[in-house]
């Protein structure tokens, strides 16, 4: 990516963080009426202006920590009511900081004093890509950046903010037309079945997984180029079965092979 292109791409995402600030001034009075649901922290911010795109995207509903990840940092960096207190200069650099911390949570790279590890949900997602034979960039994108330890809880939530719903769907989606993935996974049984609903994907090989008929490829009217892989969680209470993780690394071997996907340079 050359550096006319990197600067555009930076503005981009700039842009897309500060829409994310303005959401969330506008939703004070949602988030008061499920202030039960909504913690108060600052949403899940995008991807460092200086990472290069990449063709594969890992999505999921909604960020989410361990107790044990609080008490390891100062986790007063992700209030939102000390961000509001800050100059613009310091909220800049506190956006910066958490998209550090966010990487070195999916990637297990290091973030200034801190070695962060890189959490189990990532850390699968990327054996799982290794073995389909893929060892480059990956991004990672929730559809609602807000930060909340239960999904299902989350879920919840999302009945009593609708009009917030909405606007982070349609961010969601702008997100997706300007880096024109070409396969995006989603290896969550409520995520995918979230994701199919509210953006229309239609099925193109779903009987792959006769165990459940969500799980295997969509596409949408609105992202030609880009197909979506639906699947349940690679690890937890309910992982894939022997037999199921052999065919999952079959299918989307030979998918990856057939669309030749590679690193954006």
């Amino acid at each position: 990516m050359n550096n006319s292109i990197l600067a555009l791409h930076g503005e981009y995402f700039e842009a897309l963080d500060k829409k994310l600030i303005q959401l969330h001034n506008e939703s004070q009075t949602s988030r008061k009426q499920a202030s039960k649901y909504y913690p108060g922290l600052l949403p899940m911010f995008y991807r460092d202006k200086n990472l290069v795109s990449s063709d594969i995207l890992i999505s999921g509903i909604n960020p989410s920590f361990k107790n044990s990840f609080y008490k390891s940092i100062d986790n007063d960096i992700f209030s939102y009511d000390s961000f509001l207190k800050q100059s613009l200069v310091e909220q800049e650099a506190t956006i910066e900081k958490l998209i550090g911390i966010q990487d070195s949570l999916i990637h297990g790279s290091e973030f200034n004093e801190n070695e962060l590890k890189q959490i189990d949900y990532f850390n699968k997602i990327e054996c799982f890509l290794n073995k389909v034979g893929y060892s480059g960039n990956w991004d990672h994108c929730d559809v609602f950046p807000v930060r909340c330890t239960s999904q299902q809880i989350f879920l919840k939530a999302l009945i009593q903010i609708k009009e917030y719903k909405s606007k982070l769907i349609d961010l969601y989606i702008d997100y997706l037309k300007v880096n024109k993935y070409k396969l995006v996974f989603v290896f969550n049984s409520k995520a995918s079945l979230f994701i199919r609903n509210n953006l229309d994907l239609m099925p193109v090989k779903v009987d792959i997984f006769s165990r459940n008929k969500t799980y295997g490829f969509y596409q949408c009217e609105h992202f030609s180029g880009t197909m979506f892989f639906l699947f349940k969680m690679l690890s937890g209470q309910n992982p894939p079965l022997k037999e199921e993780k052999e065919k999952l690394i079959k299918v989307v071997s030979a998918h990856l092979q057939n669309v030749q996907i590679k690193d954006k340079l």
